[in-house]
């Protein structure tokens, strides 16, 4: 009779415990994260994507660019200007700190959950799918980028800013250029974001 007993409490303890656990794994469920978190975990760049125009005979040089907020700006400056875009295909983040800093108007602010799902994509641009450069003899360029975050300790990246430290490296991905130079990245995921920053463009008048 003792044994039965004793089974019968040891039963009863390992149900309320599995019950107690139960409750507490379905009250307490995982939290997803918000576009916003998502963007500040997986990116410090403070520019996703950027359209540039370049006039090589005045040295104009304009544009726009959506930030990791998802903010819409624009921009107008000279190629002498220390603070322009740099050329190179991957660019110190000191640097895009310096074409941020640019922008004299917000134009929109986009929804964050697009803005994530097109950020994603950036990530499976084929490099390798780039159309061949035509070249023309207009002396004015205009081009549409993505940046993706490079870890600044792999391989042969490293990147300093004026004072010697080590900072985050971007790659600088052609989606489409028009000019003196003609040449696409023909990719899906290049085509996708392309044709998403052209309606943003339109819609804008940008």
């Amino acid at each position: 009779m003792k044994s039965y007993s004793y089974q019968l409490l040891l039963g009863l303890a390992f149900f309320f415990a599995f019950t107690a656990c139960h409750q507490e794994e379905t009250a307490s469920p995982v939290r997803e994260i918000s576009p916003a978190e998502y963007l500040e975990k997986n990116t410090t760049s403070p520019i996703l994507f950027h359209f540039a125009s370049l006039n090589e005979e005045t040295q104009a040089h304009q544009g726009w660019f959506i930030d990791r907020w998802g903010n819409v700006k624009s921009y107008a400056t000279s190629l002498q200007d220390p603070k322009a875009i740099p050329e190179e295909e991957q660019c110190g983040a000191h640097l895009l700190d310096n074409l941020y800093t640019l922008a004299d108007q917000t134009h929109t602010q986009l929804d964050l959950d697009e803005l994530v799902e097109k950020f994603k994509l950036i990530g499976k641009i084929d490099l390798s799918k780039l159309s061949t450069i035509q070249m023309d003899t207009t002396t004015t360029q205009s081009t549409f980028y993505a940046f993706n975050p490079e870890e600044n300790y792999n391989g042969d990246t490293h990147c300093y800013d004026q004072h010697g430290n080590l900072v985050a490296v971007f790659n600088r991905i052609l989606l489409q250029t028009n000019g003196k130079e003609n040449q696409a990245n023909n990719s899906a995921a290049a085509k996708e974001i392309l044709n998403w920053l052209r309606s943003i463009q339109e819609d804008h008048q940008l």
